[in-house]
Formats: structure tokens, sequence, C-alpha cells
């Protein structure tokens, strides 16, 4: 009787235990659908999916991209200061552009297409033109990175590690 009992109470702290366990990992899950609803709808409110970090300002981005125009292609103050004004400029279109169609991302594409062209052509006036044609070939060369990238199936990390081997 005592054999019977003891087992009895085993028994039922086993199933105690067990319950309890999945109660845990089903709050884990919970938890972990939680946080991803969280970064998509961060993601629609100005922030983007890389560690939840909050997208740069137009005035950020313009001084960034103008920084590194300065330092690939050797621009001169004023040069610099002018194309400060058109990446500026672009930025500040091109979020309006994105608050004026949210997500629905494919009919902005002639807009955006409109307001690049307008910003090459300014860029045409600014820059000489060994420095335009070296700007150009980066962008060519940018551009059959991203291809490769693509056609790799990869993402960027991946694709670095692999690109850096050949």
């Amino acid at each position: 009787m005592k054999k019977l009992a003891l087992a009895l109470v085993f028994g039922a702290l086993s199933v105690g235990a067990v319950s309890a366990q999945t109660t845990e990992k089903k709050a884990k899950v919970k938890t972990e659908r939680n946080e991803t609803k969280i970064k998509r709808e961060g993601a629609v409110a100005g922030k983007h999916n890389r560690g939840n970090k909050e997208m740069k300002s137009p005035e950020e981005r313009a001084d960034r991209q103008t920084k590194v125009m300065v330092e690939k292609l050797g621009l001169t103050n004023d040069q610099a200061s002018r194309i400060k004004e058109l990446n500026l400029r672009k930025a500040q279109q091109m979020q309006a552009l994105k608050a004026k169609y949210g997500e629905q991302r494919k009919g902005m594409g002639a807009e955006m297409q409109d307001i690049k062209n307008t910003w090459h052509q300014d860029l045409k006036n600014v820059l000489s033109a060994e420095q335009y044609a070296k700007f150009q070939a980066q962008q060519e060369e940018r551009k059959a990175k991203m291809k490769a990238r693509r056609e790799a199936g990869k993402g960027k990390k991946e694709f670095r590690k692999d690109y850096q081997k050949s």
C-alpha cells in the first residue's frame, strides 16, 4: 500500500513538472512572437530591422554620403558644400516620397527615378568630367557586386566572406 501511495505521489509530481516545462516553452514562443511583431511594427514606424536601430535622418544620410564622396572622388571644399546640398535635397525628397506611399513601394518607382535622374544631372554640373566618370565607375562596380550577391542568394556577410576568399 505504501508503495502504491508513493508511486501515485511521484507520478503526480512528475506530471506537474512536465506541464510546467511546456508552459515555460509556450511562454518563450509567445515572447519571441511578440518581439518579432514589435520589430515589424518598428520597421513601419521609421525603423529598420537591423538591430532595431532608428533610421537616419535625411541630414545624417546626406552628411554620410557627402563624406564618402569627398573621400572617394577627392572633392574640393566648394564641391563638397554643393554636393552636400544636393544630397540633402535628394534625401528629403526620398523621405517625403516614402512617407507619401508608405508600404506601397511599387507606386513610387517612377517618381523615385525622376529624383535620382535630377540628382545625377546636378552632380554632372558640380563634378569635373574625370570625377563624374570615376563616380559612375564606382556605381557600376557597386551594382555588379549587388547582382552577384543576389544571384548567389547570400546575405552581405556571407557574400563578403566568399568574395574575400577568391
